[in-house]
Order: structure tokens, then sequence, then C-alpha cells
């Protein structure tokens, strides 16, 4: 174990935004749990963050000793209490005998997911009582809104704004980044086991080797077909796992705490946001990029205008994934054919069937289920701007334009599917 000494330096990095109803929800839930002096030390280092943003990010432990009034081994026990409960990371290297530490800033919790947490609702239940706990969940239950006799007229953003996309300054725009936001999971990246096993074990107390390579393959698949990063998984499957059961996790449970988690659209730590930008119009290169690295959750989610996923197709995708293996690189496309071919419907018969048939054919990518569709109903070659190409192994005589338009994917590229 490393001794917090009074000459020891830090530095304080934010990983997400917080916000004056982070803080409140610091003081209403977590405070009963870590204590005043865990809490203090969180707005202490926030206001140290803060502050690095005029001057020297560098701070020494005896200032924050200072500046909190706590002395250095209440200032370590504090932040082992702020690391425990998943609102700090700590970072340390030693040079030239002086010791560094970079500590980074989680925002908590919102209450809907405090409250839908086992684990957080329990320890708050410990500390001041089921009833109190009560108040506070009627405190921040949703209000209801009641729209008896009205109809909406928000405006959309393309009629009040109606930008030209093709200037330079949309163009151009990629090199221009910035802020701090909310993780977006990149399902093409995967998903790291290694992240989800270390924090299931320090935060969940739960050891790795208690579940089944076989189970860690299910657990990487509802993640990545979701598009829930390795740290909240580990949190799900936690809520989800019994050590006296067989098998240990239910998967069940899993997948349904999968979905309610997606379905908050809130902050947390590494979580997905389902408002990623999508235009059905978009060049083939574009839309190929999306499909390639977003969820099958998100993906539908997106296509239908960041509505809500109904549960039948929830178990639709969830079969696409179990039954036939399939992942998001090829169920989005899939998904994106089926719609186009349906009127924005998910018949089941007529999805599966085409997935038994890229299941024969051996397909795992964006590009090759694009390249299956087309080749079964039109045995040419396309390419576009992006220089993203779908070959056919038949040359055909007529040669198509090398530029895609932007109707690519929609039902005046596809025929009837043969199977």
């Amino acid at each position: 174990m490393l001794y917090l000494s009074n000459d020891d330096y830090y530095e304080v990095y934010l990983k997400s935004i917080i916000t004056d109803f982070d803080r409140e929800t610091l003081t209403m839930l977590y405070q009963p749990i870590i204590g005043g002096d865990a809490v203090s030390l969180y707005l202490s280092l926030y206001s140290d963050f803060k502050k690095s943003n005029t001057q020297n990010g560098l701070f020494s432990h005896s200032d924050l000793s200072l500046s909190t009034g706590y002395n250095i081994g209440d200032i370590s026990k504090a932040r082992r209490k702020l690391e425990g409960i998943g609102l700090l990371r700590t970072y340390y290297k030693k040079e030239n005998d002086q010791a560094f530490y970079k500590y980074l800033l989680f925002a908590p919790k919102t209450p809907q997911e405090f409250f839908n947490d086992i684990l957080f609702k329990g320890l708050l239940i410990e500390k001041i009582g089921e009833k109190n706990v009560q108040k506070l969940i009627r405190k921040y239950k949703e209000k209801i809104l009641d729209l008896t006799d009205y109809a909406e007229i928000t405006d959309t953003f393309k009629n009040v704004y109606n930008p030209d996309i093709s200037s330079d300054s949309f163009v151009n725009s990629e090199d221009i980044k910035g802020g701090y936001g909310r993780e977006t999971r990149d399902i093409s990246k995967g998903f790291d086991l290694s992240i989800f096993t270390k924090t299931i074990e320090e935060t969940f107390h739960i050891l790795p080797r208690s579940i089944s390579k076989s189970d860690l393959k299910k657990i990487s698949d509802i993640a990545l077909l979701f598009g829930i990063s390795e740290q909240v998984m580990a949190d799900l499957v936690a809520q989800s796992y019994n050590p006296n059961m067989k098998p240990k996790i239910d998967f069940e449970r899993l997948k349904e705490l999968a979905v309610k988690d997606r379905s908050y659209q809130v902050i947390r730590h590494g979580k997905i946001k389902n408002n990623l930008p999508f235009d059905t119009n978009s060049k083939l290169g574009e839309k190929v990029k999306l499909m390639s690295q977003v969820s099958a959750l998100d993906f539908l989610s997106i296509k239908q205008k960041n509505g809500k996923v109904s549960q039948a197709d929830i178990n639709l995708i969830s079969e696409l994934q179990e039954k036939y293996g399939l992942t998001s690189q090829v169920i989005n496309p899939l998904i994106d054919y089926c719609l186009e071919r349906n009127n924005n419907q998910l018949p089941k018969a007529y999805v599966t069937k085409i997935a038994a048939a890229l299941v024969r054919e051996g397909i795992e990518t964006t590009l090759d289920t694009m390249n299956y569709l087309l080749k079964s109903t039109r045995k040419k070659t396309y390419s576009n701007k992006y220089n993203v190409k779908i070959e056919n192994e038949e040359k055909e005589e007529d040669e198509e334009d090398d530029e895609i338009d932007s109707d690519i994917l929609n039902d005046s590229i596809f025929d009837d599917i043969i199977l």
C-alpha cells in the first residue's frame, strides 16, 4: 500500500462534465454512504481542476490539507472512499524520489441510476433506513406530464436552421474537436475483457476466475450488441451474479438490465449515448462507417430518429446475435436493408431468413454484408467518392458511375433478395 505524504504532488482531470445537479446528488445520495469528508475532498479536487485552467495545474497535498482542514491520513481515507464508490480513479508514479498523482474525477450516478442499482440503494437503506430512501425516491421521481388535449407543435432543427452542409464550415470541421462529453461506444474496437475483469474484481469483489470463458464470451457479445462499456457491464453483471446458482450469471436479467441502462440516456462513465448524428440520405462511405462502429441497438434507434426501440425488436436483435452469431457490424446493414424493404418494419421471418443466408455465407463485416445484399440483386461493381468499394465476382458490360448518389441504400438500389 502506498502512503500519502504532504510533499506529494497531484493533478486533477475530469472524465465528464460535473453539474450543479451532480453536486446535489453527491450531498443527498452519496454523502450518507461515503461521509462528508469524502464529499468535501471530491469538491475540493473539482475546485482544483477549475483553478488549473488559469494557473499551474500541479498542486501539493500539503495545500490540499490546508484547504480542507483534514490531515494527510484523513485525506487518504476519504480518497479511498471516493475510489471505492466509483467517483475517483488514482494514478501514481515516482520520479527522482518525488511522488506524483493524477486524480480522475467521475460524475456521480443520476438518481434513477442510483436507485436502480441494488448495491447503491442497499447501502443507502443501510445508512438512513428504507423509509427515508422512499422519501428520496419520491423527491427525484419524474413529474408526470399530462398532454391531454395538447398537440405538439415543436419545430424541427432543419426547418429552423437549415444549414448548408456542403459548405466548408461543415466539410473542414473534423479537426476541430474539444470539450467534455459522455463517452460513446465504438463497437468496432471490441470489448476489452481485461478492463471488465479488473473492474468487476476491484469494484464488485467478484473474482474473474469464477466466471467461465463461455460466460465471458456471452457478456462480451451482449456488451457489443447493446453498446455498453466494460465498466458499466461489470456493474450490470454484478447485479446479475449469484455465486450459489448454476450458472452464476442470470443472462436474462443481464439483458434486461442492459436494455434499461441504455434507455436512461444519461451520463455514466463509459456509457453510450444514443443521439449520434445520422442522415438516411448520407453518402455511402459515411453510412458504412456508422454501421461499422455503432451497436445494433444504437443503429436501430438512430433509424427511428433516436426513438425508443420496442421490446419485440430488442428480442429480434438478441436472437440474431445469440442464435445466428451475428455481430452488430452485420446486423446493422441487415436492419437497414429490411427496414427499407418493409416500410420501416422488421418482420421476424423475413429478417431471420436473410440472417440464415448470411451465416451460411460466413459473412462477418459490414461491407461483406452490403456486398452480399447487392450481389444477390444486381451483379455490378459500385464505388463512391469515399473510396468505399463493394465488388462482385462477375463484371457486366455496363459500367456504373464511380460516384454513388445519396440514395445508394434506399429502395431504388435493392430488388427482392434472392436466397
